[in-house]
C-alpha cells in the first residue's frame, strides 16, 4: 500500500512531500530512502515496492528543490538560502523521528544514492546513533580542497548572478571531468550513458521533467557544502562506530571515479574504526544499479542485520530485567539452594572458593546427611544487589544445631 504525506521543511517556507510503501503482512524493519540529484522519491518506487513485498516499510522525500516539494518549476534545483546542507539534513532527520515515532520496535534502515549518498553520511555523523544500519550507494570521494574551490566559485557567481543562477560553468566542475569525460552526460547517446547500461532508464530519466534538469549555484552550493563534510576524516570520525555500514556502487559509475572514489571512502570508515562497514562493486554496472539480482543481494544482507540487531534486543531486554529487579526473592534463593549440593558437585575448587567469595557470608551445614538428603541447614548471602544481609534458614526445627566451616561440606563428601 502506497501513502503520500507532507511535513514542514526546516526551511520554515516549504511543506516536504513523503511517501510511504507499506507492506500488506508483518513489517519486519523500516527503510528511509534518500534520493539523488536532479529526481525525485517516486522514481524508487519499483524497488520500494519490492522491498515491502519482503516485509520492509519503505519511506522517502523529494529534498527541497526536487519533485513535489516545490511550489513552481523554477524552485526546481534550488534548495534553501541560508546553510542548505544543514537544512536537508534536518529534512532527512524530520521524517525519520515522524516514522520511528509509528513503527518503535523495528530496526531501521536507512539508503542513500548518489546526492543522497553524501547526505546519509553526512546524516550518520550527526544522528547515526540507533541506525541499525546504513547503504551508501553511487558515492564517492572529492578532495575538500576541490569542494572548497567550488564552493568559493558558486559564491562568486552568485555575488553578480544570483543564487537562482543556473551555471554551466560551475556545472562542468561538478560533472564535467575525469571519469565523466568517456561517458555522455546529456542523455543523447543513450547506450554509453553515464547513468545506466539499461537504455531505457536511461531514456525514463531524461524525458521526465522533474528529472535532469540544471542545478542552481545554490543547489551545488549545498552539494559542495556536503561533499566538503564527508570527504573530512575529522567528521567520518564521527560515525557511530557501531553502526553497520554498506557501500554498493557499480564498478564504472563516474560518480565514485569507476570505483576508487567508493574504496577510498570505505577506508576512510575504516580509519574511523567503524567496525562493521562492508564494501561492494558491481563489475560493469554504472551509476543506477537496478538488476533484481542485486535487490536480493541487498536484501539478504539486511534481512543478516535485522537478526543480528533483533538478538541484540532480546539480549538488552533481559539485561535490562535483570537490572530493575528490585531484589532476589527468598522463594527464588530457596529454589536454588534444593539442589546447591548437586550445583556445587559440579564446580571446580577455584569456582567454588569464587562462589563463596562473591556470595556467601556464612554457611550452617548439619553434621549429619538428613533423611531427606539435605545438609544445608541455612545461609547468609552478601549479594550486592540487596540492601542488607540476606539468611535463609532451611531448619523448621526449633533445636540449635552447630555451626561448621563450609570446608566441612567438602569432607562430609570425601568420606
Amino acid at each position: 500500500m502506497k501513502e503520500e504525506f507532507y511535513f514542514p521543511s526546516r526551511d520554515g517556507i516549504h511543506r516536504i512531500h513523503g511517501v510511504r510503501w507499506i507492506p500488506e503482512g508483518e513489517i519486519t524493519g523500516v527503510l528511509q530512502l534518500t534520493h539523488g540529484m536532479c529526481e525525485f522519491i517516486e522514481r524508487y518506487e519499483p524497488f520500494a515496492q519490492y522491498c515491502a513485498q519482503a516485509g520492509y516499510l519503505v519511506v522517502g522525500h523529494d529534498h527541497l528543490g526536487h519533485g513535489k516539494s516545490v511550489k513552481n518549476p523554477s524552485e526546481l534545483g534550488y534548495f534553501t538560502k541560508e546553510h542548505p546542507a544543514e537544512t536537508l539534513i534536518e529534512d532527512m532527520h524530520r521524517i525519520r523521528e515522524r516514522t520511528r515515532a509509528q513503527y518503535p520496535d523495528v530496526p531501521y534502515f536507512m539508503m542513500g544514492h548518489s546526492m543522497g549518498s553524501y547526505l546519509l553520511r553526512m546524516y550518520i555523523a550527526f544522528h547515526g546513533r540507533g541506525l541499525a544500519g546504513a547503504v551508501v550507494m553511487g558515492t564517492g570521494y572529492v578532495n575538500p580542497k576541490a569542494a572548497s574551490f567550488g564552493m568559493k566559485l558558486s559564491t562568486a557567481i552568485a555575488l553578480v548572478k544570483g543564487w537562482h543562477h543556473r551555471s554551466p560553468v560551475v556545472q562542468d566542475l561538478a560533472m564535467g571531468a575525469g571519469s565523466y569525460r568517456k561517458f555522455s552526460l546529456d542523455g543523447s547517446d543513450p547506450a554509453n550513458s553515464w547513468l545506466s547500461r539499461n537504455e531505457e532508464n536511461v531514456k525514463a530519466y531524461y524525458s521526465d521533467p522533474l528529472c535532469g534538469f540544471p542545478f542552481t549555484l545554490n543547489g551545488f552550493y549545498g552539494l559542495f557544502q556536503t561533499v566538503h563534510f564527508v570527504c573530512a576524516q575529522k567528521n567520518v570520525n564521527k560515525v557511530p562506530a557501531k553502526l553497520p555500514v554498506l557501500f554498493v556502487s557499480g564498478q564504472n559509475d563516474p560518480v565514485g571515479d569507476l570505483g576508487k572514489g567508493v574504496e577510498r571512502s570505505f577506508r576512510m570508515f575504516r580509519d574511523a574504526g567503524v567496525a562493521d562497514v562492508t564494501m561492494k562493486l558491481y563489475p560493469d554496472d554504472r551509476h543506477f544499479i537496478a538488476r533484481k539480482s542485486d535487490l536480493d543481494e541487498r536484501l539478504y544482507k539486511m534481512y543478516d542485520k535485522i537478526e543480528e540487531v533483533e538478538n541484540g534486543l532480546m539480549d538488552a531486554r533481559a539485561k535490562k530485567q535483570a537490572i530493575e529487579a528490585d531484589k532476589i526473592t527468598g522463594d527464588n534463593i530457596y529454589k536454588i539452594l534444593i539442589c546447591f549440593d548437586k550445583l556445587y558437585a559440579t564446580m571446580t575448587e577455584a569456582e567454588r572458593r569464587r562462589l563463596v567469595e562473591i556470595l556467601i557470608d556464612e554457611v550452617q551445614i548439619y553434621p549429619e546427611r538428613q533423611p531427606n538428603g539435605q545438609w544445608l541447614k541455612s545461609v547468609r548471602f552478601k549479594l550486592p544487589i540487596i540492601d542488607h544481609d540476606l539468611e535463609l534458614s532451611l531448619d523448621n526445627k526449633d533445636r540449635v544445631e552447630t555451626v561448621c566451616a563450609l570446608s566441612k561440606t567438602a569432607a562430609h563428601r570425601a568420606r
